[in-house]
């Protein structure tokens, strides 16, 4: 059979190798290389109550298949597998989200799968009445139960996290797509990809980095004679960098083209009638008017209003989001647009410590070394405690005073903490392992809380704070003594 695109289906069962699941996508993923991967719900109602014996959901591949049998093997190894289909698609179907994940709903799963582990510290409760012979018995099924939360919770959260190297493939072929059509060779670099980025958002702006890279191809990389006179590359550079700062997604576009002229924007807007004349602009503020959907009237190049246009449907988008978005050009040299979106979905990789007997995320990207503390090593300066470590001060960051235990941290560890280029030292009693988490908003009206991103249930039940190190590394209440 030819090498043709499929739908790959693959059902599930309960089974006692259901912890296997990564396994299976391992040896599918490494044999077949697919183009898309998607858990699909098969029936929302499922979940309005906790069935452990029904998982009720199928694994979706986009895939090129052309040899069964291999995929039988593979699929023959798993217990949990019921059963797989494949539909073969005609040439002409369109690459799109065959499924259409409903985010409200996945929210929803997962704050009521939290109450799975309510139910499994009653279940603990009722083990002293539990007959002798049946004790092991018991303990299994209270342990499957905390398995199948862990399930549900990693399904629920590859569902809302997209496949990022997967949409960025279809991103940069559109891009040289266009290039190829207008005789415009390009270098396109991608930086940032294994960061977890929520799928709602992606999807929201993904049509508005495709329109920039076009226009950038277009309007902004001048062609290989152009460049040589600028005694730049032949070929134009297009950048594409994902960050996860903190609680934002920050997405970075830049290309090294003929850049925005902002005297010529400040002209277009002053005839316009758009500013002040009266007052001095700075040159960033001048640039931000190319956001204004008016602008794109004022443009006398036809051919150039459809980059206006795309500059400001953008950047409406990202304000909907609740973000921003920035724009720096220089003349001749370059053009980037950096977009810092608040993420209501993080998925973080955190170390986990423990201070007084409170449990602490702390976001493991800032996350420098860790240490043990001795109280000889700490000074006063005014208001503030210090840490010398190898002959070098650290600022020391303090949990919010209510917090807050007799003597805390002076005899026990310190994790080095690097928040935006500046150094820190935070102090803690225990530092535990790595895990990844999804904090939950604290709907608490205090100060002291504005120092956590949120709470979140860790595997063993217990729940941690996540704390957000830019707001606490700022804050003076969080500084001082």
């Amino acid at each position: 059979m030819e090498n043709k695109e499929s739908i790959l289906d693959i059902y599930f069962r309960d089974s006692e190798d259901i912890d296997n699941y990564e396994l299976l996508e391992r040896e599918i993923e490494e044999n077949f290389m697919p183009g898309y991967k998607k858990y699909v719900f098969l029936e929302d109602s499922i979940f309005d109550n906790f069935e452990p014996e029904n998982i009720n959901m199928k694994l979706s591949y986009g895939i090129f298949l052309n040899d069964t049998r291999k995929l039988e093997n593979i699929l023959g190894k798993f217990k949990f597998v019921q059963k797989y289909n494949i539909t073969y698609l005609d040439d002409s179907a369109e690459d799109n989200d065959y499924v259409e994940l409903k985010i409200s709903r996945l929210n929803n799963i997962l704050a009521q799968s939290a109450g799975i582990i309510s139910v499994q510290r009653e279940l603990e409760g009722f083990q002293k009445y539990i007959d002798y012979e049946k004790q092991d018995e018991y303990k299994d099924l209270v342990e499957k139960v905390g398995k199948y939360r862990e399930n549900i919770n990693k399904v629920i959260l590859n569902s809302r996290v997209v496949n990022l190297k997967e949409e960025v493939r279809k991103i940069e072929k559109i891009i040289r797509d266009y290039a190829k059509i207008i005789n415009k060779d390009i270098d396109f670099n991608v930086r940032g990809m294994k960061i977890n980025f929520d799928r709602y958002i992606f999807y929201k702006i993904k049509d508005h980095i495709i329109n920039v890279f076009v226009n950038s191809v277009i309007y902004g990389i001048e062609s290989q004679d152009e460049r040589l006179l600028y005694e730049k590359n032949k070929k134009g550079q297009l950048g594409l960098t994902f960050k996860q700062e903190f609680g934002e997604i920050v997405i970075e576009m830049l290309d090294d083209g003929q850049g925005i002229d902002d005297m010529e924007i400040f002209q277009r807007a002053e005839e316009a009638g758009m500013v002040d004349i009266n007052r001095k602009y700075t040159k960033e503020e001048i640039l931000a008017l190319v956001f204004k959907p008016e602008m794109s009237l004022t443009n006398k190049k036809e051919e150039n209003k459809e980059r206006d246009l795309t500059l400001s449907n953008f950047y409406n988008t990202v304000e909907e989001l609740g973000g921003h978005l920035k724009i720096e050009s220089k003349k001749t040299q370059y053009t980037l647009l950096t977009a810092r979106i608040p993420l209501k979905f993080i998925l973080t990789e955190t170390l986990l410590i423990k201070s007084g007997n409170i449990n602490y995320a702390v976001p493991f990207s800032l996350v420098e070394k860790t240490i043990k503390t001795d109280k000889v090593n700490f000074s006063h300066i005014s208001d503030y405690t210090y840490y010398m470590f190898e002959n070098e001060e650290y600022l020391v960051l303090q949990i919010p005073e209510k917090f807050k235990k007799e003597d805390n941290g002076k005899s026990g560890y310190g994790i080095i903490l690097n928040v935006s280029g500046e150094k820190y030292i935070f102090l803690a009693d225990y530092i535990g392992g790595l895990e990844e988490v999804v904090p939950q908003k604290i709907n608490v009206d205090n100060k002291d809380y504005k120092a956590f991103l949120g709470a979140s249930i860790l595997k063993n039940g217990e729940i941690a704070l996540v704390l957000d190190m830019k707001n606490v590394s700022k804050n003076r209440d969080f500084l001082e003594n």
